[in-house]
């Protein structure tokens, strides 16, 4: 194996294993970013916030109903995504319109057809139908409009909470994802 082929296995195999390709944000989150987290002193459920200031012990955010900006300790986060936009399902509603007229339209000939009615004709028909279902279906799903979140991995170890009752101790986590 010659080095230009071990130089690209390596750098495929790095991109492969980066926290992009696997869906993930590394710490810390910039700032402006759109977060959604889950911390102790904010509520019991994620809040969606905006990223002001990051600091090493410290997040300060802004949560949109609150007009102060909120000061969150790191070690108080249990869990953090990053927005990576919103999205429109135009292309989902086209396809699923398009293959459900489509589907219907076959269903209902072989169906109802004793075997001489499958000509240019019906194909025609069901291929323009498709196309309208399509147009219909893109035009519900621009409607629709979906956010895409990704989980912010740690990049490094920290001091946090043992078991119940223990002292604080490092932890550390390696993981996976294929």
């Amino acid at each position: 194996m010659n080095a230009r082929t071990l130089l690209s296995l390596s750098l495929a195999a790095s991109l492969a294993a980066s926290p992009l390709a696997a869906g993930e944000a590394s710490w810390p989150p910039l700032t402006g970013d759109r977060v959604r987290l889950s911390a102790e002193p904010l509520s019991a459920g994620p809040v969606v916030a905006e990223v002001l200031e990051v600091g090493s012990e410290e997040v300060m955010l802004r949560i949109p109903p609150l007009a102060a900006p909120v000061r969150v300790r790191v070690d108080q986060i249990s869990r953090l995504e990053v927005s990576r936009g919103k999205h429109s399902q135009v292309g989902k509603g086209a396809l699923v319109g398009a293959g459900g007229v489509a589907v219907f339209l076959v269903s209902l000939v072989a169906l109802f057809c004793d075997g001489d009615c499958w000509d240019d004709e019906t194909g025609e028909i069901i291929g323009k139908s498709a196309l309208a279902g399509g147009i219909a279906g893109a035009a519900v799903g621009a409607a629709f409009t979906r956010e895409e979140w990704v989980p912010v991995v740690p990049t490094r170890p920290r001091l946090g909470p043992g078991a119940a009752g223990s002292q604080p101790r490092p932890q550390f986590a390696v993981s996976f994802r294929f």
